[in-house]
């Protein structure tokens, strides 16, 4: 299994409350906004890109 931060270990042990992995998903996209908010109090500055720029599947239009 893959090691995370003590932050993302953290938001992992919060999917048992969640029960389906989309709302796990949307939980955690909404608590990383949050932290990139709370963050600037320490001159931390995070981006967060949005999906539309993952790279697309080979042969997917656009």
């Amino acid at each position: 299994m893959r090691e995370y931060g003590q932050i993302m270990q953290f938001l992992l042990e919060q999917w048992e409350r969640c029960g389906l992995e989309q709302e796990f998903r949307e939980f955690l996209l909404r608590e990383i906004r949050r932290f990139i908010t709370d963050a600037r109090e320490y001159d931390i500055v995070l981006s967060l890109f949005p999906e539309s720029l993952r790279a697309k599947p080979e042969g997917v239009a656009a």
